[in-house]
């Protein structure tokens, strides 16, 4: 598939592999749309990318995946700019290492918001748009490792990686 001007979205794109992605994805002359919740992070890889191949497109959308809603308004956006995304690279994800009946509800909750929810909303929602525009697309959904291991206290984590 030739990504020369076709538009790619990478949430998680602030930092690991959806800034890799975001770089890789570049080289093959695809426009990006980087969504993270730390915008200080997008703008220095809209600025790396940019720097390497100055005619593409970046644009830059400060989410945080872990609020409920969030799909909607990455799609709201994308409509708005009349954007074909060919590519849906759901990257963002979260962990944390506790024991579960001592870790807050409050991470359990954002846990299952980013790594199901928003991965599931954004997929459901990408299809459709997908099939709208009918151009070759297609979505990865990243995963770890960790899913297949389960390593200890992290049970909240380990059934979200299991759910992708």
């Amino acid at each position: 598939m030739n990504l020369k001007g076709k538009w790619s979205l990478i949430t998680g794109a602030s930092s690991g592999l959806g800034w890799e992605y975001a770089l890789q994805l570049s080289h093959l002359e695809s426009n990006t749309i980087l969504i993270a919740r730390r915008g200080d992070r997008l703008s220095a890889l809209k600025k790396e990318i940019l720097t390497h191949n100055s005619k593409l497109k970046v644009e830059i959308l400060e989410i945080d995946l872990t609020e409920k809603g969030q799909s909607k308004k990455i799609m709201e956006a994308i409509k708005e700019k009349g954007l074909q995304v060919s590519i849906l690279i759901n990257n963002a994800g979260l962990g944390s290492y506790a024991s579960f009946s001592s870790s807050p509800w409050k991470i359990q909750e954002e846990m299952i918001l980013i790594n199901i929810m928003a991965l599931t909303e954004l997929t459901h929602s990408f299809i459709s748009h997908m099939k709208d525009h009918q151009l070759p697309s297609f979505i990865t959904n990243i995963s770890s490792i960790a899913a297949y291991i389960q390593p200890p206290k992290f049970s909240t984590y380990n059934g979200c990686l299991l759910y992708t």
